[in-house]
């Protein structure tokens, strides 16, 4: 917790770009190029015991997640 405090942004930006990878590891195994709902996938990722979540990353909540995902070209999501 030390560690934490003395500099916050190493262990968010860690942990957000251990959530983006392996969220998006888990969509290509399970869902291929299906478009799918974004919490359908979500659950499916927080299924594994030792996910790391959300809300310990960058991200406040899915949707700013998954516009994140889109801008980075990484998934497409429906107007």
């Amino acid at each position: 917790m030390i560690a934490f405090n003395e500099d916050p942004e190493i262990y968010i930006e860690k942990f957000s770009k251990e959530v983006k990878d392996k969220f998006i590891e888990t969509v290509r195994i399970k869902y291929g190029n299906s478009m799918i709902p974004a919490n359908k996938a979500y659950n499916e990722y927080i299924r594994d015991p030792y996910h790391t979540h959300l809300n310990s990353t960058k991200w406040a909540n899915l949707t700013e997640f998954v516009l994140d995902l889109e801008s980075e070209g990484l998934v497409e999501t429906t107007k």
